[in-house]
């Protein structure tokens, strides 16, 4: 298996960790201290670093949703140790009771297993542009 292949691995196990609701199991993708960093519009915008932090955040983000919610691979673009993942996320939220299906990308920096620097968007070129790749 080539260093592309492992990467995209690392993030597929990683994807299906969330979707079953192993959040220990998640967070260990995480070098132990990462940095997250989501889109300016997201709810809980800003950075994130370390274990805790990111626990933190992913906590919350969770509490959001009644009865989990789904991360569903739409796309994976990998180069180098960089990976942009476009994401369908689905599920339902707590307190509007609607249903959510958002599509969301991460850029993604993986090295020696685990993900060193994770940054948000909701917005697809922008997070191909930050990871130098073409549309």
């Amino acid at each position: 298996m080539s260093e592309s292949q492992e990467i995209e691995e690392v993030i597929r196990r990683w994807l299906d960790a969330w979707s079953q609701d192993a959040i220990d199991v998640f967070l260990d993708f995480y070098d132990s201290d990462a940095e997250l960093i989501t889109d300016p519009f997201w709810l809980d915008a800003g950075t994130f670093r370390g274990h805790d932090a990111i626990r933190g955040f992913y906590d919350r983000f969770r509490e959001s949703f009644a009865d989990g919610n789904r991360a569903v691979l739409v796309n994976l673009r990998a180069a180098g140790n960089t990976v942009v993942v476009e994401i369908d996320l689905q599920g339902r939220g707590r307190a509007s009771g609607i249903d959510a299906d958002v599509l969301i990308t991460s850029v993604n920096e993986v090295e020696r297993g685990r993900i060193q620097r994770q940054e948000w968007y909701f917005d697809l070129a922008e997070a191909l542009k930050a990871a130098g790749l073409p549309e």
